[in-house]
């Protein structure tokens, strides 16, 4: 492949809205620089108004976008508004809201305080909160104060670990304190689905259990109803026992080529419930085109599903495992009962032409591979927390020129967070030095962990990603038994990941792949039985994710790196060479660019840019767009526009986008050693910020 040069967006401008609903409205994105911990520091950002914060520091990490507010673990820390006069707030505050989290997770409760001081009398408590989640929530309180000269603060109280916020407001309305209601939401921003698919199921979730509801609304997109598709359901309706609901649509497989279709709804006309203001797009993928340059689907399973008194796969776990259709299987406690040991079972489970590969040794609940493909090298790493099993991995040769291995683990039950956190650990070590970084590598496993912000995931996610999350038919994500603890995984490397797809079976599809409980189904997908989930001694669930694999032409390139596959996708074919020059959708930016930026070629609205540089103090603040899994640098010129120089610190001069969904990210320039050395002479100073695909 050639490597492509980043390209750059020059200075620009764009004003942001603030939330209708709020008088004051703080981002801490734009026109804030940082401060160190253990002192005070004030802000005054035009049009918001006057700020200061102990021990306290404004940081690009943890951030929900751009930039938050990280206060120290002390009980001197604090983050307090002042108003725009620096007197306080005048004519009262109705509701208070902002979001926070926990900074590391490392499973402590920070609990903090909202504290009033009026008119300078001396501070007081009206309204508390916790958290320990790494999960940003929302923190609202009706606070229906009277009055003018109202400062306002967030103090941390346990001061247990550092506590994060982000995008606060405040309205200064009077009358009746606002309820506090819970918020409807899609569980995602985007889906993508197989126009062969069928049923599609799209989950929508409540902030907490409530009687509520609201409308689905279709609000654009290319796919047309009902010649693409048939919404069939019109609304999501909670009641106090459910946090999950589901979007029901009926797609329809013609044999039209089509190309990629949209379809965009959003969330209105809500009872009960606030809804957010984040819609979901769903993406069709057309099947029946004769160019079409995608390859095979391949299913991976992960599958802990023994039973009965002797820990072996009994008819039950035989039926689920025929019941998921995978390609691949990591597998745990792989004893059977067949008088031909492995092989016999497999031939009998899966077919003659099935791989396998299991452990060897002596082990006594031992891992495996199973394969529909040929397994080309296997072996194992040795469990330093366990002697009844080790680390099973197995090299297979799947359709294209790229391997996939797979590593099938069971880690330690009993041994607590420490014993999984280091074997997770010796994983990451070993696939490291065993695997080239950019080949496909899946982690297939019972993990045993209590929680998805476990230590041993959060080690795991060096190498391994969790960006789509298995669900049940009732949405919920946890794989034991009692379905209350998620012990069971499948983690694809980065370069797996991005092939990731949609999970369809019975039916239904499963965006983010599928938790398989056969209690959950009436009828069950064949040979499944209603039953087989909860028979004696199964602890587990399946876990089961898909992958859209490129097909043997995929790594054709344009002379800018552009793959065909991705112009023939947005239609930009034949002639690659020359689509890869046009501006499609006339935003300014060639094709070629829009795939280095990981932006949509058909739409305008969809490009890389410069969203604002302000004023920060002491310095200049740049503010980008950003796309998952691009990398963003920094330069600035005092001269002309001729010689362009990167920030001095290439960690601060250098940012890389590792979330799943579209953001922001602000440079600063506080013209110190670490980034442009100094004030520009001249008075003037230029920046520019360049995309490129790390």
């Amino acid at each position: 492949m050639k490597a492509a040069l980043p390209f750059f967006s020059g200075l620009g401008l764009t004003l942001l809205a603030l939330p209708l609903r709020a008088d004051i409205a703080e981002t801490f994105d734009a026109g804030w620089s940082d401060a160190s911990y253990s002192n005070i520091s004030t802000w005054d950002h035009s049009g918001v108004g006057i700020w200061e914060s102990n021990d306290a520091v404004v940081a690009t990490q943890n951030a929900r976008t751009g930039s938050s507010v990280r206060l120290n673990k002390s009980s001197a820390a604090y983050l307090e508004f002042k108003g725009s006069d620096g007197q306080g707030v005048d004519g009262g505050i109705g509701t208070v809201s902002f979001w926070v989290r926990h900074w590391n997770g490392d499973g402590t409760e920070i609990t903090f305080a909202i504290e009033v001081n009026a008119s300078n009398t001396g501070w007081a408590e009206v309204a508390t909160g916790s958290t320990s989640s790494t999960n940003y929530e929302e923190c609202r309180r009706s606070l229906n104060l009277t009055g003018d000269d109202l400062r306002i603060r967030i103090r941390p109280t346990s001061a247990p670990e550092r506590l994060v916020i982000d995008d606060f407001s405040l309205t200064t309305e009077g009358g009746e304190p606002e309820p506090d209601l819970p918020e409807i939401a899609f569980a995602s921003p985007t889906s993508t689905f197989l126009e062969s698919g069928g049923a599609m199921r799209i989950p929508v979730t409540l902030s907490e259990a409530a009687t509520a509801s609201a409308q689905i609304q279709i609000v654009g997109g290319s796919a047309s109803t009902p010649d693409d598709f048939v919404l069939r359901s019109t609304t999501v309706t909670f009641d106090s026992d459910t946090t999950t609901q589901w979007v029901e649509l009926e797609v329809t497989n013609d044999d039209l080529a089509e190309g990629p279709e949209t379809i965009d709804l959003r969330l209105t006309a809500a009872s009960g419930a606030t809804v957010s203001t984040t819609g979901h797009t769903v993406t069709l993928l057309d099947d029946d085109s004769a160019s079409s340059n995608t390859g095979e689907t391949l299913v991976i399973a992960s599958a802990n599903i023994t039973s009965g008194n002797y820990q072996e796969y009994e008819a039950a776990g035989d039926r689920i495992l025929q019941a998921i259709g995978a390609d691949v299987i990591g597998i745990q406690e792989l004893n059977v009962p067949d008088s031909g040991g492995v092989r016999d079972w497999v031939d009998r489970v899966f077919g003659a032409d099935f791989h396998y590969m299991i452990e060897p040794g002596s082990d006594s609940i031992p891992c495996g591979v199973i394969s529909r493909y040929p397994i080309t090298a296997s072996g194992e790493w040795d469990d330093p927390q366990v002697s009844d099993r080790d680390f099973a991995w197995a090299t297979i040769d799947i359709p294209g020129e790229k391997d996939l291995h797979v590593i099938s683990v069971h880690l330690h039950g009993s041994g607590g967070t420490g014993s999984r956190n280091t074997e997770a650990g010796v994983l990451v070590e070993r696939t490291r030095a065993s695997f080239p970084a950019d080949d496909y590598i899946v982690l297939c496993g019972d993990f045993n962990t209590t929680t998805r912000t476990e230590s041993a995931v959060t080690t795991l996610k060096q190498i391994f990603s969790d960006d789509h999350v298995p669900v049940g038919r009732d949405g919920n994500d946890n794989t034991n038994l009692n379905r209350n603890k998620p012990y069971d995984w499948v983690m694809p490397n980065a370069a797996l990941e991005v092939l990731h797809q949609a999970y369809t079976i019975g039916g239904i599809t499963f965006p983010d792949g599928c938790v398989f409980d056969t209690r959950e189904w009436s009828p069950t997908p064949s040979p499944a039985q209603i039953g087989d989930s909860g028979v004696s001694m199964m602890q587990h669930m399946a876990v089961v994710k898909a992958y859209q694999l490129p097909s043997e032409t995929e790594n054709s390139r344009t002379s800018h790196g552009t793959p065909q596959s991705w112009l023939e996708l947005h239609q930009l074919g034949p002639d690659f060479e020359s689509s890869d020059l046009l501006d499609s959708d006339g935003d300014g930016q060639l094709n070629w660019q829009e795939y280095q930026a990981n932006t949509d070629p058909l739409d305008p609205q969809s490009h890389f840019s410069i969203l604002s540089v302000q004023a920060a103090q002491g310095g200049v603040s740049v503010t980008c767009s950003t796309r998952p899994g691009r990398a963003y640098t920094i330069e600035f010129s005092d001269d002309q526009l001729t010689e362009w120089t990167p920030f001095l610190q290439s960690s601060l001069a250098t940012f890389v986008e590792t979330s799943a969904v579209s953001a922001t990210h602000t440079f600063v320039d506080d013209f110190s050693g670490t980034t442009s050395g100094a004030a520009p002479i001249s008075g003037r100073r230029f920046y520019r910020v360049g995309v490129a695909i790390p």
